[in-house]
């Protein structure tokens, strides 16, 4: 079924599965997987709000809180070495309409992924020594920076922004971590970012500014329509500036058409989840798992599977059901 827009209806099914569908890539076995689902009964291990999830004391490092569809108003603060995974940049809206900040890494080893992070000052911001792998997100319409670190956190050496659509904010990307104060020059020197099949597009101000790194890697991304584009450090011999060519993001919808010219231009060593050359944006790359293909695609993303009778008799007959998403128009 044509998958046509993130902000059509939705059906569930359940059905004896005969094919290979778009599943999600499934949690590891050393971590939990603690949902949060705003339409939920709250009960153990289920929440209705993503700050509730972080701070349960069941909450551990190494665990993942994973959000479903809906709108979350609220600030967030990852202060845990965990992963922060929404069910995908096209369902999960995460916004903070009266704070500065929507997500905030705090001293901690973190991955956000699969978001959309709207409507606040900042989008993201790591602090205090944070390291932070920010994947497949749409970061759209915050008042200042996209992603920023600045002032406050001199160790957020190691951090990796990839596979991300960061638009319409004022800057893009903001790493300022290491100055000492505003305008000063740089106290320290963080050992590395890499920021990757990024597509940069129509911010206010600058794609990016990324200062008092001793190693930048910038490659494979896509600046367009910015104030400035491939303002600091400079253009990579793999970036350019191309119509994105999204379905329509009046409606935010970021996926890329057939045409655009930002599928098949990422790194090559980090495929899509059909093997092709990794897209660039939020709906490409190895960790699109769930939400891949973005167009034309085979079926709706399971979420859920039971296999009926558990256990089966030698020579029965078993039904596996299967609860999945799927937009229709």
């Amino acid at each position: 079924m044509r998958i046509v827009s993130p902000r059509t209806s939705t059906f569930w099914w359940a059905a004896a599965v005969t094919a290979l569908l778009a599943i999600e890539r499934p949690t590891p076995a050393s971590a939990n997987r603690i949902i949060v689902d705003q339409n939920a009964v709250a009960t153990p291990g289920v929440f209705t709000s993503v700050q509730q999830a972080i701070n349960d004391s069941g909450t551990v490092a190494g665990d993942e809180v994973f959000v479903r569809a809906g709108v979350y108003r609220e600030a967030i603060s990852l202060s845990k070495n965990i992963t922060l995974a929404c069910e995908g940049p096209h369902l999960v809206e995460l916004r903070n309409d009266l704070g500065d900040t929507i997500v905030a890494a705090v001293g901690a080893i973190v991955t956000i992924k699969g978001c959309r992070i709207t409507g606040s000052g900042n989008g993201i911001v790591l602090r205090q020594d944070c390291v932070a792998t920010i994947l497949n997100n749409v970061i759209v319409g915050n008042g200042v920076d996209g992603i920023a670190s600045f002032r406050s956190s001199p160790k957020i050496g190691g951090s990796v922004m990839r596979n991300n659509v960061i638009t319409s904010n004022s800057y893009g990307i903001h790493i300022d971590s290491a100055r000492c104060g505003f305008n000063d020059p740089c106290c320290a020197s963080v050992p590395s970012v890499t920021v990757e099949n990024n597509i940069l597009y129509a911010n206010r101000s600058r794609d990016r500014s990324i200062e008092c790194v001793s190693s930048v890697i910038v490659q494979y991304n896509n600046a367009i329509g910015n104030a400035t584009n491939f303002y600091l450090p400079g253009k990579g011999s793999s970036e350019f500036s191309e119509d994105p060519s999204f379905v329509d993001p009046s409606r935010a919808d970021f996926r890329l058409l057939a045409t655009s010219t930002s599928r098949d231009r990422g790194n090559p060593t980090e495929p899509d989840p059909d093997g092709t050359r990794n897209d660039l944006g939020a709906f490409g790359g190895p960790d699109s798992w769930g939400f891949f293909p973005p167009l034309d695609g085979a079926g709706p993303s399971i979420s859920a599977m039971s296999v009926e009778p558990n256990p089966v008799d030698k020579g029965g007959t078993v039904t596996l059901r299967a609860t999945g998403r799927v937009n229709v128009q």
